[in-house]
């Protein structure tokens, strides 16, 4: 299958076209450029290199949040537009989730934290075992100091670009019960390696009825809301 797949959910975005012959190219990087021009930036990179498989998709992957509300509307946006240029379906794929499957080695249980703005944090629960993704939680928005391991007595593994501002109350649980690891994954590549397998399970949608994982509102909107 030739899968793209598109994540500008946070500074930390990618693109990846996964070929049907196997073939992987990834684009990233560079998060002083906005995405209005580096996400189309790599799309024509991409293209250059493998623009046959570009024109034959078999699925758009896309991040549908949580995440930067600018971000998730400007790949939103593309990846709704390669996908009824190409009639393709689109794949969506929750910010937290696709984190957690692109974590890579590690504990089973594992708890991505993306920054949320406010001094608050995005994140979920989940267990990868056996190449199975399963949520463990509901995808919540929270102030780090209400964090808790929730493993009972199984070590987690916390990640992503949210564990600075939460390693101070993490730090506190001690190690056996946690693992921290600086950084954030690239989420693209794991979601086009995910994508085939949920495409064959039926899970693509059509760019109109695709869903946004917002769990809260923009600042605008609560602004709007409270007037």
């Amino acid at each position: 299958m030739n899968i793209l797949a598109i994540d500008t959910t946070s500074r930390e975005g990618s693109v990846a076209l996964l070929c049907g012959d196997g073939e992987l190219f990834t684009r990233s990087g560079d998060d002083s450029e906005t995405y209005s021009s580096r996400l189309f930036r790599w799309l024509q990179e991409i293209k250059a290199r493998r623009g046959n498989t570009f024109e034959n998709l078999d699925a758009v992957a896309i991040t549908v949040g949580p995440g930067s509300f600018t971000g998730m509307r400007i790949g939103v946006a593309a990846a709704k537009g390669i996908s009824l240029a190409s009639g393709c379906p689109l794949l969506p794929f929750s910010t937290l989730e696709a984190m957690a499957l692109a974590a890579g080695e590690g504990p089973a249980l594992r708890r991505p934290l993306l920054l949320a703005g406010r001094g608050e944090i995005y994140t979920a629960m989940f267990r990868f075992e056996n190449g199975v993704l399963s949520p463990g939680s509901d995808e919540i928005v929270t102030q780090p100091d209400r964090l808790e391991s929730d493993s009972a007595g199984e070590k987690v593994l916390f990640f992503g670009n949210g564990l600075a501002l939460c390693k101070n109350r993490l730090e506190g649980f001690g190690t056996a019960d946690v693992e921290l690891r600086d950084g954030h994954p690239l989420l693209a590549p794991a979601m086009a390696a995910a994508a085939p397998e949920r495409l064959l399970a039926g899970a693509g949608v059509k760019p109109a009825d695709l869903v946004m994982n917002y769990i809260r509102l923009s600042d605008a909107e609560e602004l709007k809301k409270r007037n």
